[in-house]
């Protein structure tokens, strides 16, 4: 499971948090699942 400390709801892809989107491709793409729970906290903006 991945969690993202910001956004709403449907955050894949126009979310900010590239761990998150790093995590959500690579599922898309290849099936596989991080081996373990992410939480993604909130990035700060630039």
């Amino acid at each position: 499971m991945v969690i993202v400390d910001q956004g709403g709801h449907g955050v894949y892809p126009y979310s900010a948090d590239t761990r998150a989107n790093e995590a959500a491709t690579t599922f898309l793409t290849t099936g596989r699942r991080p081996a373990e729970d992410r939480r993604c906290p909130v990035e700060p903006t630039t």
